[in-house]
């Protein structure tokens, strides 16, 4: 089970991730910055990190959160995930990705 704390951080990650994604996009269309500028460089490099942090906490592949934060857009685009003998899930909620994570986790713990 993902403990109620390491629940609360991932909750917290997406609100902000959201919130500042909603922020650089203003910031985008009000001075004209392009994601490949300096300045964005150096934002979303800290969003990464904090993207790190919270899949170290979660003991998840950084590359999955990344995904579901760039790709997936928090669900607005559901992503398809499976575990080994099971049908694909579609995750659409980040409580489907605590879900996931934490179902990830525990058929690891039983060496599967």
């Amino acid at each position: 089970m993902i403990d109620p704390a390491v629940r609360h951080a991932a909750q917290q990650w997406q609100e902000r991730m959201q919130d500042l994604e909603a922020r650089m996009d203003a910031l985008r269309n009000a001075i004209g910055t392009s994601p490949e500028s300096p300045f964005s460089e150096a934002i979303y490099a800290v969003a990464g990190g904090y993207t790190h942090a919270i899949a170290q906490l979660l003991d998840f592949p950084e590359d999955i959160l990344t995904s579901w934060w760039l790709e997936d857009n928090f669900g607005e685009r559901p992503a398809q995930m499976g575990l080994p003998g099971e049908p694909m899930r579609t995750i659409a909620t980040l409580d489907d990705l605590l879900q996931f994570i934490e179902d990830d986790n525990t058929l690891a713990d039983q060496g599967g």
